[in-house]
């Protein structure tokens, strides 16, 4: 999982290497696939917040400054993002689970025998993630974007 930034660069050097192929999935969208894993590079895009009437919109994985060294030789780094890992597995690496330890989804269906052509019902998703084995997820941090 990366900012579109790094994934443009990842993309282009596994081009140039010759391990990056696409192939099309089931609903028609293209997918990107880099070495003989199939290993998929995620943009995770941006976030959005809302404060009245102004939307703000920052990445989720952003390119920063860090300041490197002891106090006396501090040295600030511009340009700077990460690469984040994980293996998506239900039994030993990352996944979804319940609170209550049933489904995850509960949808509330309108009555059907009321008049009128719009009904309303709801989609309801209580769940967190967990990671069962440390091994399965990884941050590579400080790559440097030129």
């Amino acid at each position: 999982m990366v900012n579109g930034d790094m994934k443009t660069k990842i993309q282009t050097v596994a081009r140039v290497l010759g391990y990056k192929t696409e192939s099309e999935e089931a609903f028609g969208r293209v997918v990107t696939t880099i070495g003989e894993n199939k290993v998929r590079i995620i943009d995770l895009k941006n976030k959005y917040s809302v404060s009245g009437e102004t939307v703000t919109e920052t990445p989720i994985i952003g390119i920063q400054s860090r300041e490197f060294g002891e106090s006396e030789s501090k040295v600030a780094v511009t340009g700077l993002t990460d690469i984040y890992a994980a293996k998506f597995d239900g039994y030993d690496g990352f996944l979804g689970v319940t609170v209550t330890g049933d489904k995850v989804i509960d949808s509330y269906l309108p009555d059907f025998s009321q008049p009128g052509a719009v009904k309303t019902g709801e989609v309801e998703m209580i769940g967190a993630v967990a990671l069962k084995n440390s091994r399965n997820a990884g941050v590579l941090r400080n790559i440097k974007i030129i």
